[in-house]
Formats: structure tokens, C-alpha cells, sequence
């Protein structure tokens, strides 16, 4: 190919039966530049367009695989809950257990439940320290109603009167002969004292500044509303009434009428049941 300054000349040579022949063909620059500009761009498009596309196939194929995954995930945590319902197994629990009733529990409960352990906001938490710094040390409850083996903790639970459901368990179930006594967590006046629905004879006890404690399922109540008592002291007798599987103490612990872990606030166990 010759050039010239505004066209390009292409010579081409090609043989026939009658000999070799040469073609010179005259080619406007500007034409040729156009064209090449034309072919390099109409490629760049193709590539990007085919390279977006290919982005978009992967991303799709990527959020499919996560969302199998994910939906795995919560067909073995299902089929794992059946598999406990059908056992009749579950962690931390025993034959003797029950408590309030939803409904019971939930009642005038407007601010939420916190469980041991559980992460909370600052507030809650600054809020949680300060109800309690500025409890007297007599009036925080801190004491174990009474010590035995625990048979059900604070938290969901399967149901233990059978079936697959699971509920919330607003406090801790220890255990008991009916009969065993009962004592105040922590000094207070009492506010509640006899029949409450599912906890069956229940005891209710304010300790000052949005702290209360409840002790359920007693086969006797030995205080009357408005008496005040001591920490340590004898309140009641641990029984099986009113949604109960058997005899044994469930006790609640609250702040601002909020279900709180007892175990905030108890002492480990000192004996092994």
C-alpha cells in the first residue's frame, strides 16, 4: 500500500490465465480513518456490553447460591426444633416445669424482655445499671428464693406440656418437694399475694425503684398485700398450682414491668443438684 497526502493507493496483484495483473485502487484517507474509528469502537462497545452482562450472570448466579444457602439454613434449624418436639428433649428442662401463660406473663409488659447475656443498647443497659446502683443493697434481690436443681431456665422453650409449639419463659423453674419453703429475694412490700391466673398462688414483691419479683405455682401464701419484708425471709410454700407439670418454684425478675434474666443478679449456684 502507497501513500500519498490525502489518499492511500493499494496496489494489489493477482495472476490469471493471460498473465500478471496489477490493480491500483485510490482511497480517501478521511473514508479509511472513519472506517477504522468505526470498527474499534463498535468492538469496545461489544466487549464492555458483553463483559456487563457476564457481571450480572455471576451476580445472579451468586445471590441464587446465597439465598439456597440461606434457605438451608433455616430447613435444618426447623427440622432440628421437630426433631427435639418428637424427642420430648430439651435443653434444661425437667419433668417438673410450666409457668404463667403467655397471656399472664404478658400482661401490662409494654417494653420488652431482656435475657441474660443478651446485647443491649447503651440505654438500656446504662438504664439497667442504674436501677439497680441505687437499690439499698437489703432491697436488691440477689438471694435464690430457695436452692435446688434448676429445671427450666429464663428463654424460648419447648412447651412442656407437650406438642411441638415452643413459648416464652419469663423466668427460672426450681425445683422442690410441695411444701419446701420460700423466701424474699431481696426486702420489699408486698403487692400481689394469691390466685394470678397460670401462676396459680402468686406472690409479688416491690423492691423499690421499678424492681419486682414474682414466685409462683405455691401451694401456700404466707404474706399478705402490703406487708413489708425482709430479704432472706420465708414468703411462701413451693407447690404445683395453677399451669404446673409438677412442684417447684417459678420465679420471675422485672424492671419498669420488663422480663429480665433472674440470673443478672443471682449468684452462681453454690451447691451441684
Amino acid at each position: 500500500m502507497h501513500q500519498s497526502k490525502d489518499l492511500y493507493i493499494i496496489s494489489i496483484a493477482y495472476s490469471s490465465s493471460s498473465g500478471l495483473h496489477i490493480r491500483n485502487f485510490r482511497v480517501s484517507k478521511k473514508i479509511v480513518d472513519r472506517s477504522i474509528v468505526s470498527v474499534v469502537c463498535t468492538s469496545l462497545f461489544l466487549l464492555t456490553g458483553f463483559a456487563i452482562a457476564k457481571v450480572y450472570s455471576l451476580s445472579y448466579q451468586l445471590t441464587k447460591i446465597k439465598g439456597l444457602e440461606a434457605q438451608n439454613f433455616v430447613n435444618i434449624g426447623l427440622k432440628s426444633q421437630n426433631v427435639e418436639s418428637i424427642s420430648g428433649e430439651s435443653e434444661g428442662m425437667t419433668q417438673d416445669s410450666g409457668g404463667p401463660a403467655p397471656q399472664d406473663f404478658m400482661l401490662g409488659q409494654e417494653s420488652g424482655i431482656i435475657e441474660a447475656g443478651q446485647e443491649t443498647g447503651p440505654t438500656e443497659e446504662s438504664k439497667f445499671v442504674e436501677v439497680v446502683s441505687n437499690l439499698p443493697l437489703e432491697n436488691l434481690p440477689n438471694l435464690w428464693p430457695r436452692e435446688d436443681k434448676i429445671n427450666s431456665e429464663f428463654g424460648f422453650r419447648r412447651n412442656p406440656f407437650g406438642g411441638r409449639t415452643y413459648e416464652f419463659h419469663a423466668g427460672i423453674d426450681i425445683g422442690g418437694d410441695r411444701g419446701d419453703p420460700v423466701f424474699a429475694a431481696g426486702a420489699g412490700v408486698i403487692t400481689k399475694a394469691g390466685w394470678q391466673g397460670g401462676y396459680g398462688n402468686m406472690i409479688e414483691i416491690d423492691h423499690g425503684f421499678g424492681v419486682t419479683t414474682r414466685y409462683g405455682h405455691l401451694s401456700k401464701v404466707e404474706v399478705q398485700i402490703g406487708d413489708i419484708v425482709s430479704k432472706g425471709q420465708q414468703i411462701g410454700l413451693v407447690g404445683s398450682t395453677g399451669r404446673s407439670t409438677g412442684a417447684h418454684l417459678h420465679y420471675e425478675l422485672r424492671i419498669n414491668d420488663k422480663t429480665i434474666d433472674p440470673r443478672k443478679l443471682l449468684p452462681p449456684e453454690k451447691v451441684e443438684f
